[in-house]
């Protein structure tokens, strides 16, 4: 306030002074300016997305650039620009590209280049008609929504196979309309235990605050009850594995859930080939088709925004005609595991653990052994005898070897065609003659069998 009465008056009295030097030390106090990242962006406008997803945008606009400069495109004012992005929207069209590239290219453009964005200075209508006419012409598609039935086919598999928490994983997904990643961001803390007769049903807490990051939307501390009477098991199923507070409530890597996936449904000779990620098309078109949720308290659990994710999502009859195309076998093998479920995957749990205790326990075995300590080595053979040839260890398995024949035994046909030779005085046909820096070799080696080196022996020097 003194400095805007000082400039309002326009003579700067002491106090006036005397604030202004105070803000000026305030200001030298500050910091410079700290360097801008490759892409030109600021640490605050770096963060605003996750770093792969600029990965993703560089990569996207370094191909439309190089396809600019091999095609004469021009990028030099804002409308070259526009032209330039619907015509190889048009080209990408034209080669059967899925629309999805064309809206990646579009966010790339106006996240690397903000002038071009919603509150930008410049505009790229001709991109926008474009994105138009490429919904007219080709309808994005939705996913198929994974059947219940099938969901408990494939986590059934999974368990009995010695994946148990992989088919907590998909179960867990199925029922929370969770993203592939946002279950195994789960810590232990996030699943809260139910206080009769207060509360009778487990509960999530997804995004926390106080250890994890924002959701894809930027959301935290969302609440989640699983309250599903089909799965009832898997409250305390997920309570069993947990081990501590800030450890993954699901300790399993998302590729290892992804193998276990694939291999079960590959058992089961599903209709369709199904992805984890269909699953959160499943759980609402599961609570829709039995009525169980309404519209709105389904959009709350799937934390979608508009009506129209919503109805990109929810496809319950699209459920039902995945069961008609389902063969006799795989349904019925599918309704088993619904049956069984609830009392097969806590043994699968518990054998899963005992398992994991046995691995730990020999391991700590392993590593008792006190620091700086050597491994004493195995005991190795009589090298002096049978040198150049296999050696067989001793014991009730082992062939016995015949010893080479001598000169007593031996008949003269025996001694001019036999591959092994006995030590004799002169070296015979069979025995290394060669000499070693004009030394002769040992002349009691005997000779091997043909296509086998024989192993020089040491020679002390005098």
């Amino acid at each position: 306030m003194v400095l805007l009465r000082a400039a309002r008056s326009g003579a700067p009295s002491r106090s006036t002074r005397t604030a202004a030097s105070r803000s000026r030390r305030t200001l030298l106090a500050l910091p410079p300016p700290r360097p801008l990242n490759v892409l030109g962006l600021t640490d605050l406008e770096a963060a605003s997305v996750m770093p792969q997803t600029w990965q993703n945008y560089a990569k996207t606009v370094i191909q439309f650039r190089t396809y600019a400069a091999l095609h004469q495109l021009e990028l030099s004012s804002p409308d070259a620009v526009d032209l330039s992005l619907a015509r190889y929207l048009d080209v990408l069209f034209s080669v059967n590209r899925d629309v999805n590239e064309a809206q990646k290219l579009y966010a790339a453009w106006c996240a690397l280049y903000p002038a071009y964005g919603r509150l930008g200075t410049h505009r790229l209508p001709r991109v926008l008609r474009t994105l138009k006419g490429w919904n007219r012409r080709a309808p994005p598609k939705t996913r198929v929504p994974l059947p219940f039935v099938f969901m408990m086919g494939i986590a059934f598999e999974m368990a009995t196979s010695g994946s148990p928490v992989a088919a907590v994983a998909l179960m867990l997904a199925f029922t929370a309309y969770l993203r592939p990643s946002e279950g195994f961001k789960l810590k232990g803390v996030d699943l809260v235990r139910p206080r009769p007769p207060l509360s009778t049903c487990y509960a999530l807490n997804l995004h926390a605050e106080e250890h994890s990051s924002a959701s894809k939307v930027g959301a935290r501390n969302e609440a989640l009850l699983l309250d599903d009477p089909d799965l009832s098991f898997l409250g305390p199923c997920l309570d069993s594995i947990r081990r501590q507070d800030l450890e993954p409530l699901l300790p399993i890597r998302y590729r290892d859930f992804v193998t276990a996936f694939r291999l079960a449904q590959g058992r089961l000779n599903l209709p369709v080939w199904f992805i984890p990620y269909q699953a959160r098309h499943g759980g609402p078109s599961h609570d829709m088709r039995l009525r169980r949720r309404s519209l709105l308290e389904i959009k709350m659990r799937g934390r979608w925004a508009s009506d129209s994710s919503l109805r990109r999502y929810e496809a319950h009859a699209r459920v039902q005609a995945l069961e008609n195309l389902a063969s006799p076998e795989a349904l019925s093998a599918c309704m088993k595991a619904v049956a069984e479920m609830d009392s097969v995957l806590p043994c699968c749990i518990e054998r899963w653990q005992a398992g994991r205790a046995s691995s730990a326990a020999s391991t700590a075995s392993k590593s008792s052994r006190a620091p700086g300590t050597l491994r004493r080595p195995a005991p190795r053979p009589d090298s002096t005898a049978w040198r150049g040839t296999f050696w067989t260890a001793p014991g009730p398995t082992s062939l016995p070897r015949t010893p080479p024949p001598t000169s007593a035994t031996r008949s003269p046909a025996a001694t001019s065609s036999s591959c092994c030779s006995a030590p004799t005085a002169s070296p015979g046909p069979g025995l290394a003659a060669m000499t070693d820096g004009g030394r002769a070799r040992s002349e009691t080696t005997p000779s091997i069998c043909t296509g086998f080196r024989p192993l020089r022996p040491k020679i002390k020097k005098k």
